[in-house]
């Protein structure tokens, strides 16, 4: 063999590696650090934040636990999803709509109350 043809093959090898090797781990941690937005924005949900979901549809935030969410998708109608059924926040709840929020919930909470 001729130093170019050694040459070559290492070359070919290199890609080859770089091919087998190197693309498959940048698209895992590509793939991970999504995972991570994901888990990060399922994490920071707040009751009042407007959400959507998987299939489209638009809603806001009632109630939450580790799981479930309640969402309000009309006027009085509300459904529950698994968290991992959120695909993302259109608008998060500002500290001035968290305060006014709270006043809804006090004032509905003590009308229902006093029926």
């Amino acid at each position: 063999m001729t130093f170019w043809q050694i040459i070559l093959a290492i070359m070919v090898v290199l890609v080859c590696l770089l091919y087998l090797v190197a693309i498959p781990l940048a698209k895992r941690h590509a793939m991970q650090k999504q995972a991570d937005a994901v888990d990060q924005m399922h994490a920071n949900l707040q009751i009042g934040d407007q959400i959507v979901l998987i299939d489209g549809i638009l809603g806001n935030i009632q109630s939450l636990n580790q799981e479930n969410v309640q969402v309000e998708i009309a006027e009085k109608t509300v459904i529950t999803v698994k968290r991992m059924g959120i695909a993302g926040v259109v608008k998060e709840v500002s500290g001035h709509d968290k305060a006014e929020l709270g006043k809804v919930h006090s004032a509905t909470s003590a009308a229902t109350t006093s029926h």
